[in-house]
């Protein structure tokens, strides 16, 4: 479904399934650790409460200091291993990043806003978006674009 995701003048860039493989493996603990900033799954957490007049981005704008409770901070780091694992299979790719990216954006929001932190992490979002905004462009586009787009020359 996604072979034509890397071409140039020379031919279309064709990797094999255990490369890519290898290389969500990479991404996703990369995510795991930009997200959480932990390598210890069994103590991952979030702040409680923050000044909504002072934060930045998502925390100014709704009020989700509930998600640094305990059970939702929990119920967020299942949902991103099970997210991380699909990811790194290759399956419901739309599905994976899509969760990711918002997981990614809630925790940042309350990690980074309200202190003013330094946002070195978004990189790893953009990333993610990235892949979703790809992920489903590849699955909705017009079968037209798919015949005449730029996979078709190589």
């Amino acid at each position: 479904m996604f072979q034509g995701l890397f071409s140039n003048q020379l031919g279309k860039i064709r990797y094999a399934e255990w490369e890519w493989r290898i290389m969500r493996i990479g991404f996703a603990v990369c995510v795991w650790f930009a997200t959480w900033h932990t390598w210890r799954p069994w103590v991952i957490g979030i702040r409680d409460a923050y000044e909504m007049k002072t934060a930045n981005g998502i925390p100014s704008l709704f009020d989700i200091s509930w998600i640094g409770q305990p059970v939702p901070t929990a119920i967020l780091g299942i949902l991103m291993g099970i997210l991380l694992v699909t990811y790194v299979l290759g399956r419901w790719m739309i599905l994976s990043t899509g969760g990711l990216s918002l997981i990614h954006a809630l925790v940042g929001g309350i990690f980074a806003s309200p202190r003013g932190d330094h946002h070195a992490t978004q990189v790893v979002g953009l990333i993610l978006v990235g892949q979703f905004a790809w992920f489903v462009w590849e699955r909705f586009r017009p079968e037209k674009a798919k015949r005449e787009g730029i996979d078709s020359a190589s």
